[in-house]
């Protein structure tokens, strides 16, 4: 049943993607990446089964935020890493500000039931959220990086793409589990979080690589 909601994931989420960029074009992409951050802050605290092994709910669009970013590198270069950087940092600041807000608010007598479920929803566990936040600077800033580096030698987006999402994917990976999980589970549980985390965001985002190619296509024509 979990891959089945996953793969409804990826197709709602992958139709969003190109819509948003259709209708909007570069605006669209931000939008994504602004509605995809505040979804994450919150997935990324759940974790699932899968195959019988343990995997954060955030994966499917925690790797299309690695395919937003990266087409706006594509079209745009390197510099727009910190635009994007900056806008991630205010939508997580300003969503960070209104969970503990809501948390520091005394709840009415009326409809407890709503107002309790209201509250987990913002009830973010700090080290997840800073483990998704950290994680997600530094691998994206390494990602672009690496992905226009490679562009500029070998002028070919699959190439450029497998290999920074190789790269990136490894240390957001490292860094994600480590900060939230290390000394809270057993050493073994942290090494498979990582390695099933690794494999399954690499394959989707090399598999994104025709999203790539898909919207670089729709802004040519």
């Amino acid at each position: 049943m979990n891959l089945i909601v996953l793969f409804l994931e990826i197709i709602i989420a992958t139709l969003s993607l190109i819509y948003m960029y259709k209708k909007y074009k570069n605006e669209g992409i931000y939008l994504f990446i602004v509605i995809s951050v505040i979804i994450l802050s919150i997935m990324s605290t759940k974790l699932i089964e899968l195959f019988n092994f343990n995997v954060n709910l955030d994966l499917v669009l925690n790797s299309l935020l690695f395919i937003s970013t990266t087409i706006l590198v594509h079209k745009k270069g390197p510099e727009e890493v910190k635009k994007i950087i900056t806008i991630i940092l205010i939508t997580s600041l300003m969503l960070f500000t209104t969970s503990i807000i809501v948390t520091l608010i005394t709840n009415s007598k009326i409809n407890s039931v709503s107002n309790i479920s209201f509250n987990h929803i913002f009830d973010f566990r700090t080290r997840n959220y800073l483990a998704f936040i950290i994680s997600l600077f530094i691998s994206l800033w390494i990602n672009s990086t690496i992905y226009h580096q490679i562009r500029q030698i070998k002028n070919k987006i699959w190439i450029s793409n497998t290999l920074s999402i190789i790269i990136s994917s490894f240390i957001e990976c490292i860094l994600f589990v480590l900060i939230a999980y290390l000394f809270k589970v057993h050493i073994l549980t942290v090494i498979q979080l990582i390695l099933t985390r690794y494999i399954i965001k690499v394959v989707l985002c090399i598999s994104g690589t025709k999203l790539i190619y898909l919207l670089n296509d729709i802004n040519n024509h």
